[in-house]
């Protein structure tokens, strides 16, 4: 560098943009507003000092820059707008910038502390992180993103306004503590809990708090050896004839209303085809499949064959593409259910179907079913497999468990396994 002393490696030429022919050689006070714009942003070396640009915008703006290399990286540190700031103030500042480089500092430092200490402000506190850099990555990064968020702002709306490096283990224990009181499960306080951890991990990763506020908070014991909810025999029988009866109602309903129609010339509505609606082919499916509710709605006719089926990745809890092979019940099923389009149970405007619940909760009630979850029919069919000598690895690959130890919990021992245990004596 020229008079400074000092010299910093030169950046390639190599890596400045396309910029247009016939520029001015050197860069002063009456060639710099008479440089053009072009497409694409372009620099133009200074003659008098190395590593000092112009760039010049498409916009027609332009600015001062330093190039320089900082601990094996390149930097550019702005010096100012080319109107505002003269080539002789710039060459001036590019000198003074050299020369701290050459002792060690990095003249963008000071630019990247006070844009963190803006950031932590802005997005300091849960609510902000939340709404401004959390949830805008964790929707497209996480299938149940969205829902991850809503569940975190419900179950913590104390903490919303608070800066999460404030956030302290003894709150939360005493929220825990509340909400075990409430009758709520160790094991839910315990999801709702990791959930916000993660979400705060994010914040340190990114460089938002210095430290995890929830570091060292061990989860509430729960009891892992709990009796996982599964449907007798009797309980399935009661669960089809409800199914089979709702399906004779809404036929009867449908004879009836055409009825009324034909007498007043109205156009009828169209038969029903071997199933009156989603509801018998979903819940059947999953007795026999051991698919979750949404693996089994954001099923596509393309994942489908004569004997077997293939579950996406990309709709998966584990994001692990399985293939699960159809029984005969199954490949019924299949056979006789008749959509249109791409999705196997569609929805609305072209896409898959996202919600049973309703027709869910008026098929349990009628089969006097009130307190199973659909998720019950996948347990059953886990443990129904167990029971019948499938080995745990299969069981799980089945399932699509990331890890077997997962597939243990369906290993519980009923009443009658033990009272046939006993028996061998």
């Amino acid at each position: 560098m020229e008079n400074s002393g000092h010299r910093v490696p030169a950046v390639s030429p190599g890596l400045m943009p396309p910029k247009p022919t016939g520029l001015p050689k050197k860069l002063t006070e009456t060639s710099i507003p008479k440089l053009p714009a072009s497409d694409t942003r372009y620099d133009v070396k200074d003659h008098q000092v190395e590593n000092l640009y112009l760039t010049v915008f498409p916009s027609g703006r332009k600015s001062w820059v330093f190039r320089y290399r900082s601990h094996g990286k390149s930097k550019r540190f702005t010096i100012g707008d080319g109107s505002s700031v003269s080539p002789a103030q710039a060459r001036r500042k590019a000198r003074s910038l050299a020369g701290e480089i050459a002792n060690g500092v990095d003249p963008n430092h000071d630019k990247q502390v006070e844009r963190k200490t803006e950031q932590r402000q802005r997005d300091g506190t849960l609510e902000a992180f939340l709404t401004n850099r959390y949830e805008p990555w964790v929707v497209i990064e996480r299938k149940s993103g969205s829902s991850t968020v809503a569940s975190i702002k419900s179950s913590f709306g104390f903490l919303l306004s608070k800066p999460i490096s404030n956030i302290s283990h003894w709150e939360l224990e005493k929220w825990r503590r509340n909400r075990h009181k409430d009758g709520i499960s160790p094991s839910t306080t315990n999801r709702q809990i990791a959930a916000l951890s993660a979400c705060i991990s994010k914040a340190l990763e990114w460089g938002l708090i210095d430290s995890h506020p929830l570091a060292g908070l061990k989860p509430s014991k729960t009891d892992k050896s709990s009796v996982i909810r599964t449907i007798s025999e009797e309980e399935e029988d009661r669960l089809r004839r409800a199914l089979r009866e709702r399906d004779k109602t809404m036929r009867a309903q449908r004879k009836s209303g055409n009825q009324w129609r034909h007498t007043r010339h109205y156009e009828l509505l169209p038969d029903f085809g071997l199933f009156v609606d989603h509801l018998e082919p979903v819940v059947l499916l999953a007795l026999n499949t051991g698919m979750r509710r949404g693996e089994i709605l954001s099923l596509r006719w393309g994942d489908v064959s004569d004997d077997e089926l293939v579950v996406r990745g990309e709709i998966a809890k584990s994001a692990q593409t399985r293939v699960i092979p159809l029984n005969l019940e199954s490949q019924r099923i299949f056979r006789d259910w008749d959509s249109l389009g791409e999705w196997v149970f569609p929805g609305k405007e072209e896409t898959p179907l996202t919600t049973i619940k309703k027709s869910w909760m008026a098929i349990r009630e009628a089969a006097d079913l009130p307190t199973l979850r659909f998720h019950d029919l996948r347990h059953t069919f886990a443990t129904r497999l167990l029971q019948k000598g499938a080995d745990i690895k299969t069981v799980s690959a089945l399932l699509g468990h990331a890890d077997i130890a997962t597939t243990t919990k369906y290993l519980h021992a009923t009443d009658e396994s033990k009272r046939k245990a006993v028996e061998l004596l």
